[in-house]
């Protein structure tokens, strides 16, 4: 007898790519499914929570709960995760997964490793990739860990005129003239990375020298952490580098319902792109926000 199953998206604004997947898997059963629709009555529940600070978890009844902001190493039954996702879950016209999982890199601020453990190959594009799609998304978390790997998928992506999007950036510390030239091949709307310390900056800035060979600065972003264990001339000096190769910065605060007001603020004078126009003391100035400079600079000095 088919079942109704509901699946939430508990703390997410994004399409879920584990509820896509079961809701692929319940239908192919015969069961119907529903999306978000708590009060709904239902047979099977089940619940994703991505994010660790996100509110508890209180859904009427018996649920099933997954994802890293439930328990970190939580994975779906195999015979789930080999479903091509149900994207009319969200009415997407795009495709969206995995050809790799996990992580070369162990850095301190980031769940990854834990969470999915070392870098290893999951599949290809054919995987879950949706033939009246013309757009994909790849969520690999370090594909260029595995040079040859990326390049596979990038002849996959060229040979089906695919327009791509590496959700989850490129590690501009492995761009090399193979991987510029290959990203130079593809179809895209721009490309990230990430520059989460300055004491990167040797190896960031060698890589976007290499980068920007093949590809226009201004198709780069590049996402810039703060809050974590950076100061704010170290944050200064990130963003006023970026942009003076041309390239737009993105500022990620880490863990911002802990963070101080200064570093919000300076989230949104770098996300705003006042950065263009004014240093960040004269935004504070303007702003009326002296006080926290001067808090600031009671402690560590004056920002150059």
């Amino acid at each position: 007898m088919a079942d109704t199953v509901l699946l939430i998206n508990h703390d997410s604004s994004v399409p879920n790519l584990a509820l896509m997947k079961l809701s692929a898997y319940h239908k192919s059963r015969g069961d119907s499914v529903l999306l978000d629709m708590p009060l709904f009555p239902h047979d099977l529940c089940y619940v994703s929570r991505v994010f660790t600070f996100s509110p508890p978890i209180t859904y009427p009844g018996f649920a099933v709960v997954g994802g890293p902001g439930h328990r970190l190493g939580s994975s779906l039954p195999p015979a789930v995760e080999g479903m091509v996702p149900d994207y009319s879950l969200y009415n997407l016209d795009y495709s969206v997964g995995y050809t790799s999982r996990g992580c070369i890199r162990s850095c301190p601020f980031c769940i990854v490793n834990s969470h999915e453990g070392p870098f290893h190959v999951v599949g290809d594009i054919h995987s879950f990739w949706n033939r009246s799609h013309k757009r994909i998304v790849i969520m690999d978390n370090n594909i260029l860990a595995d040079k040859a790997h990326f390049l596979m998928i990038c002849s996959q992506l060229r040979d089906n005129n695919l327009h791509v999007t590496f959700e989850q950036g490129l590690d501009i510390r492995l761009v090399d003239e193979w991987v510029g030239s290959a990203l130079k091949t593809l179809k895209y709307y721009r490309y990230t990375f990430s520059w989460d310390s300055v004491l990167d900056e040797r190896a960031v800035l060698a890589g976007i020298k290499c980068l920007t060979r093949f590809i226009s600065p201004f198709r780069l972003v590049c996402n810039v952490l703060v809050g974590f264990d950076s100061t704010i001339e170290e944050d200064i000096f990130r963003i006023n580098s970026l942009h003076s190769l041309g390239i737009s910065p993105f500022c990620m605060v880490y863990e911002r319902t802990r963070a101080t007001p200064l570093v919000r603020l300076f989230q949104r004078f770098v996300n705003s792109r006042f950065y263009s126009r004014f240093s960040f003391y004269e935004w504070l100035t303007h702003r009326k926000d002296t006080h926290l400079y001067a808090l600031w600079s009671s402690h560590v000095g004056p920002l150059s």
